[in-house]
């Protein structure tokens, strides 16, 4: 998981993203999903996990009020998350 988390710090540092940027992370439970919490921790940005049971105009919301500077999807959810933020 160390090296997992440390690549994943590398990638976002690598993006511009740093200490005190919101890093969402929009997918099922997976264990993904922690290399991404640690990742995020290891360089100083804030983690932000969207409730799970969001869809449609509420997923927007939530990821549009995170104002996040990274948006980690999971494969099959990504047009989901395209069309609620992207028009």
């Amino acid at each position: 998981m160390w090296d997992r988390a440390a690549a994943v710090a590398g990638w976002l540092s690598a993006a511009g993203c740093g200490k005190g940027d919101r890093v969402v992370c929009v997918t099922g439970n997976r264990p993904e999903i922690l290399a991404v919490l640690f990742g995020a921790n290891l360089i100083g940005a804030i983690f932000v996990p969207p409730n799970p049971e969001l869809t449609g105009q509420f997923l927007g919301h939530q990821l549009a009020n995170s104002e996040p500077a990274v948006v980690f999807v999971q494969a099959d959810l990504l047009e989901t998350v395209r069309r609620r933020t992207c028009g």
